[in-house]
């Protein structure tokens, strides 16, 4: 579906909207856990060689409490996230704009922009909000409630589309790169500590 008509939107975001927005700028939550799941599982499989080669079990601790920071990370995360809405005072504006094929348009209790889409960066949305980046930190956040129906709603993610390069694609590539690159690590010092103890 094109669309060349303007696409308007209008309203307030909610602490629920902004966490929505701010979670999915931030990543999910899924690549920790992850993570952990993989550090757990790595855990595991020491503890069971430290008890059968008999040696003390408090040395695959470290991994344990290495897996931890993790959760303690998603912890913080939520916290950043709390702390984030509490002080941005102009997310908790009333604002209203439009899409269309030159430019995103914003209005705001304390000014306007109108943002040609060659100077915007990417875009990557859910089911529950459209973000559309000024710069890898800077976005704007459009939750579906602001749009006056499903049509608008789906036209909207369809513009920034066409206009800009997905944030979601590049991510992918980060996260499998970074996967890779500790999958290495860990093999090496596996084979280090392999060669050590040897």
């Amino acid at each position: 579906m094109t669309t060349e008509r303007p696409i308007p939107f209008e309203g307030a975001l909610t602490y629920k909207q902004f966490r929505a927005g701010q979670r999915l700028h931030g990543g999910s939550q899924l690549a920790l856990l992850g993570i952990f799941c993989f550090l757990a599982v790595v855990f595991v499989v020491s503890a069971i060689f430290a008890v059968v080669e008999g040696e003390p079990i408090w040395r695959p601790l470290g991994l344990l409490a290495f897996a931890a920071v993790f959760l303690l990370l998603i912890g913080l995360q939520e916290w950043s996230i709390r702390r984030a809405w509490k002080t941005h005072k102009l997310a908790h504006d009333r604002i209203r704009g439009v899409l269309d094929e030159t430019s995103l348009s914003v209005e705001g209790e304390v000014g306007s922009a109108r943002i040609p889409w060659d100077r915007l960066h990417q875009w990557q949305a859910s089911s529950k909000v459209l973000l559309i980046y000024q710069s890898n930190n800077a976005l704007h956040i459009l939750p579906r409630e602001l749009f006056g129906s499903d049509e608008d709603w789906a036209a909207a993610q369809e513009l920034a589309s066409r206009k800009l390069p997905s944030r979601r694609k590049a991510r992918r590539k980060l996260l499998l790169w970074t996967f890779l690159i500790w999958l290495m690590i860990f093999v090496v010092v596996l084979l280090l500590w392999s060669a050590y103890t040897a």
